[in-house]
């Protein structure tokens, strides 16, 4: 997925606001912005997701602090009236998305990541781990073998 960047100051909650209230009110110009802006206030629901946004930089802010960009986006969808279950272009990519999320096994994935293998000694410790336990199968499957069919 490619987002570009977006550039938030102290003008930007007014302009979106604006544009919002624009798409609201005259109906036949669509709702594409409304969509962009409840599709970033679910990517941005937490200070630490904009934190991660500044650091691939697809946010720049020059706000004072990050829950200041989370809060603005919050507060932009909480008056948005929007329709999930019509169509809208993000539609398609919000669906990819539930259902990369509502995977079982990214989850695990996401979970072992965050919680366990956060250091690199952690990764290199469980490789030579996993390394240790295949070649100890290995040998004990070719130790039965010696064993049952012994060399000639």
């Amino acid at each position: 997925m490619e987002i570009p960047c977006l550039v938030v100051d102290e003008h930007t909650g007014l302009l979106f606001r604006n544009l919002i209230a624009f798409e609201q009110t005259c109906p036949q110009f669509g709702d594409d912005f409304t969509a962009y802006i409840v599709f970033l206030s679910q990517l941005i629901s937490m200070p630490d997701d904009v934190t991660l946004l500044v650091k691939r930089e697809i946010i720049v802010h020059h706000l004072d602090s990050d829950e200041d960009v989370s809060d603005l986006f919050t507060m932009l969808s909480k008056d948005a009236v929007f329709d999930f279950s019509g169509e809208y272009y993000l539609k398609p990519l919000c669906q990819i998305m539930e259902v990369h999320y509502q995977s079982r096994l990214n989850r695990w994935m996401a979970w072992l990541w965050l919680y366990h293998f956060s250091n690199p000694w952690v990764i290199i410790t469980a490789v030579a781990g996993i390394v240790v336990l295949i070649c100890t199968v290995l040998q004990t499957n070719l130790g039965i073998l010696a064993y049952v069919k012994p060399p000639a």
